[in-house]
């Protein structure tokens, strides 16, 4: 006997089960009994202690080729509640994809055999669900044999349907099992669609008197298939000298963690694809993270040239079906190399080696909402777990992270000199206290126009989204807040909406004030489609935007990267993202 505490989904606690015959393993998906129903659950410790002050129900069965979940796995997860205080459910949903978790229904289903009263109204609907159409029973059954038990009134017809007439069902049984099994299997209703037609008051006292049980079917597992894997090319990129000691440094070191520094365009990147490419000849795994989606295009581009297609590309951008063939193609040991966002930090990599922040003072590595987690410092502990390596890059560290190397905790290694000799751009701060024009320096302006002329493009960075930060009214002097969260609410022109980019609470904007009705306002705060109309009255070219927004557009980064490198605008205005 061995006692396990397990995750039943849906519920953000751990409960405790027995397994007599100790026939199961951490890790393992299986059903189990829970308040009366059948649920699925993930073992997810082996509990010592077997003296308990309440009832503890056994195991029932294993799920048949569902996901097992590794013991550095099911340490992660253990880690991750302890250490942010998520509930289990929270930190399972986010490493485990939807499509991939084990799909089961639960039905109610009559128990014949305990029917001693057939006036309950449940019962009668259950019987009026057991039926087969009489050209269908011919078929199956012999015409005569459904003619005798027609005839004994074991069996009557209705409207070209034939009907079990369940006084006489024990006769049935006795004389045809075939034909008793067959009207017995249609007893089945599913369990919401039941609770929906009768009371639970109803429902359970059927349940306890035994008449009812409740059952549950798992669906068969989807089958995801996957594509034929192209082989890599084993030839080195050429590093400077510079480049090849890091990289040296990294791979033949016993330190476990990294930090790059290295000045933009030092070519960091191309220490790191040699360093995941070498890890991929020698059967070992890496993990590649980015900040933003928005960074994806390049990457994906610049990572297939390298791997083909033996990467998986993990972001929320994906479809359901799209992330789970990602990641059970890593389950399986398919694919060994991840990029994506920080949620791909989860990903079931085998036999990890390399763990890489790029931009790794980025902010979007932290999640705000349900599990709360730090891309980062789970890939801290992951490493631990997994004995891997972890490589932080930036050409601006985060303040920790910096602390950290200089306290030796990580190894800091530093790329001085941008790659290929080139130059380090020049910039000029203007004082807008000397210019006419709210909006554009003349010297900005000027650049823009020989920028334009040389037939080469320009991006503009502003981080303020929509038209205008706030609206106030001249005659009464009220501000359009946020009723929620005290703060002055953005200005969205293209969609004539009011947003708080706090809590996302969006109001129509109907020109006037909303205190004394006044038309009188004025738009303080300029945001980037307000520098987007300015922008036109100086030049007449093709003008894009993006902010965050435009995130939902699953394809929007990726078409405007496209189309910005084929030159179809010649501006792109954005927010940080860009």
């Amino acid at each position: 006997m061995q006692y396990f505490d397990v995750y039943i989904d849906g519920m953000k606690d751990l409960y405790t089960y027995s397994d007599e015959d100790n026939k199961f393993e951490l890790g393992e998906t299986v059903i189990v009994p829970f308040r009366n129903i059948k649920k699925s659950a993930i073992i997810i410790r082996k509990i010592e202690n077997k003296n308990f002050n309440f009832k503890v129900l056994n195991i029932e069965t294993k799920v048949e080729n569902s996901l097992f979940l590794s013991i550095n796995q099911l340490k992660l997860i253990e880690w991750m509640s302890n250490y942010y205080l998520s509930s289990y459910d929270s930190i399972i949903k986010t490493i485990i994809p939807k499509n991939l978790k084990i799909k089961y229904r639960q039905n109610y289903i009559l128990n014949l055999e305990k029917i001693s009263d057939f006036d309950d109204k449940i019962l009668k609907y259950l019987f009026s669900l057991s039926y087969i159409a009489y050209s269908t029973a011919k078929i199956k059954f012999k015409k005569s044999v459904l003619d005798k038990f027609i005839t004994k009134n074991f069996l009557f017809l209705d409207n070209n349907k034939i009907f079990m007439n369940f006084e006489n069902f024990k006769e049935l049984k006795k004389e045809n099992q075939d034909l008793f099994l067959y009207f017995y299997n249609k007893t089945v209703i599913r369990k919401d669609k039941l609770e929906k037609l009768f009371s639970r008051n109803e429902i359970k006292e059927l349940v306890n008197l035994e008449i009812l049980k409740l059952d549950i079917k798992i669906n068969e597992k989807k089958e995801f298939t996957h594509d034929t894997l192209n082989n890599i090319s084993k030839k080195e990129n050429i590093l400077n000298e510079e480049q090849l000691l890091i990289k040296n440094e990294i791979e033949n070191s016993q330190d476990k963690y990294y930090l790059l520094k290295g000045v933009t365009g030092s070519g960091k990147t191309e220490i790191y694809l040699e360093l995941i490419k070498e890890a991929f000849f020698r059967g070992e795994g890496s993990i590649f993270l980015v900040p933003e989606i928005s960074l994806t295009p390049q990457m994906i581009n610049k990572f297939k040239n390298e791997f083909k297609n033996n990467i998986a590309i993990l972001h929320s951008g994906l479809t359901d079906n799209e992330r789970a063939k990602e990641w059970e193609s890593l389950y399986k040991g398919e694919k060994q190399i991840v990029l994506g966002v920080r949620s791909a930090i989860f990903s079931p990599v085998q036999n990890l080696k390399y763990i890489i922040l790029d931009e790794e003072h980025e902010t979007t590595y932290k999640q705000d909402s349900n599990p709360r987690y730090n891309a980062k410092y789970v890939a801290i502990k992951r490493c631990l777990l997994e004995n891997s390596k972890l490589i932080l890059g930036s050409a601006t560290p985060s303040i920790e992270s910096y602390y950290y190397a200089k306290s030796g905790l990580y190894k800091l290694l530093t790329l001085n000199s941008r790659f290929g000799n080139a130059k380090i751009p020049d910039i000029e701060i203007v004082d807008m206290k000397n210019e006419s024009d709210l909006f554009f320096s003349k010297k900005l302006l000027q650049e823009i126009k020989n920028t334009l002329v040389k037939n080469e493009q320009v991006i503009l960075l502003l981080n303020r989204k929509g038209y205008s930060t706030y609206i106030q009214c001249t005659d009464c002097g009220h501000v359009e807040e946020c009723e929620h969260c005290s703060i002055k609410m953005s200005y969205f022109n293209s969609t004539k909406k009011l947003k708080c980019n706090y809590c996302g609470k969006i109001k129509n904007y109907t020109g006037k004030c909303s205190q004394c009705g006044s038309k009188n306002l004025v738009h303080s705060g300029k945001g980037i489609e307000r520098i987007e109309e300015e922008l036109k009255k100086y030049f007449d070219v093709p003008i894009i935007k993006a902010d965050a927004d435009y995130s939902k557009d699953r394809n929007f980064f990726l078409n405007l990267y496209n189309d910005f490198l084929a030159k179809k605008y010649n501006i792109l205005i954005g927010t940080q993202i860009v």
